[in-house]
């Protein structure tokens, strides 16, 4: 249960880091 929550948390990281793409490509690096 508690990887499945992680994997959906890092999907959800993914998907920010694509749409807030403009200045912070630091986050695409997780």
């Amino acid at each position: 249960m508690i990887r499945e929550t992680y994997l959906m948390w890092k999907s959800n990281l993914k998907q920010k880091a694509r749409t807030e793409l403009n200045g912070n490509t630091v986050i695409t690096r997780l």
